[in-house]
């Protein structure tokens, strides 16, 4: 068993923090190798031996036989490295190693490290791509996994390192993050957006966004004389996922409807972070260092761009699908703060 954490330690370059409990490094342990394992079913070999041109060429792999074969490699994991016993917890115990590595192949797809085909059900590398951030880079996708012959560590699904050369930060560009700023932002949907006068007949909600903290609670029954000037966002209070923008100005309301893209990539959070900032009540997140780690709670869920850079540089905390708390090393914590501050986010330590 200690061979085995040992031997993927290596080949991952990673190693357990100070004060990190052998349970504790055994959640990442599993987490960071079924990621690696999932990238190399789609070539269909080990971890350390994918180094020459044959396996370069373009792979294409049922994704019914990776999720297979990465179920009994969860199997194995899950049974022979210690971890927390809550951390692999799901609703029915006997398809937890089901469940983790569904998870696993799932968050790969949606972060781009693998994608699928124009057949669905099938799946292959993505293009190597180098995401720099502001002190690091991320290795996205490619098919050369072995961490130890690049200088690279395993840090939640990705693959990091510290910058080679000196550049502009590229990671919004390739995460379709918008450029600007919160305020440019705001502008852009204030002259953009197609309004349309709105007696508000239906029976809605507005996004209220007072209390700095979880945006499930910001929510309050539509009353037109709390409505702000400028942009608000509504909800139908029977749909909570019918989003329309509202525009109030000198008494007159105007809506317009958004494009299924907000909805599709959680841009809707976008708007709920930039209306925070603009009515200067910023969403607030917590953390505190614990050592080589700064555990970050977020309170609020991210746009899904922002999301894949979270996934793929961290580990979850609690369970293995944790999003809101996640643990992220220190030497990278100023690229993610910076992505935060993107947001708009105020991150206050405890």
């Amino acid at each position: 068993m200690d061979e085995l954490i040992l031997q993927i330690s290596r080949d991952l370059r990673m190693y357990p923090f100070d004060g990190e409990t052998a349970e504790e490094y055994g959640n990442r342990v599993i987490y960071c190798a079924l990621a690696a394992w999932a990238k190399v079913q789609i070539l269909g070999n080990s971890y350390v031996e994918i180094m020459n041109e044959t396996e370069r060429e373009y792979p294409c792999v049922s994704q019914r036989y990776v999720n297979e074969r990465l179920r009994h490699v969860a199997n194995g994991l899950v049974n022979a490295i210690p971890h927390l016993k809550k951390w692999t917890e799901v609703n029915d115990t006997r398809s937890v190693k089901k469940e983790l590595s569904n998870y696993i192949i799932e968050k790969l797809i949606f972060c781009y490290q693998i994608n699928k085909t124009c057949k669905t059900q099938w799946l292959t590398s993505s293009p190597e791509r180098i995401v720099y951030f502001k002190n690091n880079e991320l290795i996205l996708g490619g098919v050369d996994w072995n961490s130890s012959l690049k200088g690279a560590c395993a840090v939640g699904l990705g693959e990091w390192r510290n910058k080679k050369q000196q550049c502009e930060p590229n990671y919004r560009k390739v995460f379709n993050i918008p450029e600007c700023n919160l305020e440019e932002y705001y502008r852009s949907l204030e002259e953009n957006a197609s309004w349309q006068l709105d007696e508000l007949e239906d029976d809605y909600e507005y996004f209220s966004g007072e209390n700095g903290l979880w945006h499930s609670k910001a929510w309050r029954k539509l009353n037109r004389s709390c409505i702000p000037n400028g942009i608000s966002l509504l909800r139908r209070s029977d749909q909570k996922c019918n989003y329309v923008l509202l525009y109030h100005e000198k008494g007159k309301f105007f809506t317009a409807k958004l494009d299924e893209w907000y909805y599709r990539e959680k841009e809707i959070n976008r708007i709920m972070y930039a209306l925070d900032y603009y009515r200067g009540k910023p969403a607030i997140f917590k953390a505190k260092t614990n050592g080589k780690i700064i555990e970050l709670h977020c309170h609020s869920r991210l746009p899904d761009a922002e999301t894949r850079i979270l996934l793929m540089s961290s580990w979850p905390k609690r369970t293995y699908d944790d999003i809101y708390l996640r643990e992220i090393p220190v030497f990278m914590w100023e690229d993610i703060e910076d992505m935060l501050d993107g947001l708009g986010i105020q991150v206050v330590f405890k």
